[in-house]
């Protein structure tokens, strides 16, 4: 048995989590999206009027898992997932998808690769210095199954506006950080 604890953010509590509720460009597609991160989850949901962290156990030892990690791979699917792309990744034989969340953070660096300002190593170079958390798109009416609710917990306010600091000076980080890349790679003229 291969047991996680994952934590998914939201505006309430989700005993019960399905598919139905799923956005469709958002970073892997539909599904119900968790995290390992707690942390992660409470930034998920600190733009809700309420926040709330809800926690599943889950056995994950017979689902069938596409890991990503931080690869030209994922790098594709996410810009093929959020735009009106033709997904390449064959993907539809996953129960579960797992990768590094493409935050706020990252939106930019995703972006000037997308635009050709940068090249996919670059991109993810820069993406890896940042740091990231991993997610987990829960796509299958199989892998919703094994979900099992453990309990919820309500962000109050002193932690949500901590969080909402937080998640400003990641961002803050990462465009400096982007910042001094493109700066770096300015080629130096002598006169």
């Amino acid at each position: 048995m291969e047991m996680k604890r994952l934590y998914h953010g939201t505006y309430g509590c989700i005993k019960k989590p399905d598919l139905q509720h799923s956005r469709l460009n958002i970073d892997f597609g539909p599904g119900f999206y968790l995290t390992e991160d707690e942390k992660m989850a409470a930034k998920w949901a600190c733009n809700k009027k309420r926040s709330f962290v809800n926690y599943y156990d889950v056995d994950m030892s017979d689902l069938k898992v596409c890991d990503l990690g931080l690869t030209k791979e994922w790098l594709h699917f996410i810009i093929e997932c959020r735009g009106d792309y033709e997904v390449q990744l064959d993907y539809k034989s996953y129960d579960v998808i797992k990768g590094p969340v493409a935050d706020d953070k990252m939106f930019r660096t995703i972006s000037d690769y997308e635009d050709g300002y940068i090249t996919a190593q670059e991109a993810i170079q820069l993406l890896n210095a940042g740091g990231f958390s991993t997610q987990y798109c829960f796509r299958t009416d199989k892998a919703i199954n094994k979900l099992k609710f453990c309990k919820v917990r309500e962000i109050k306010e002193q932690e949500k506006q901590r969080t909402l600091e937080e998640t400003k000076q990641d961002r803050q980080k990462m465009e400096a950080l982007v910042k001094k890349f493109k700066e770096d790679r300015k080629p130096k003229f002598r006169r």
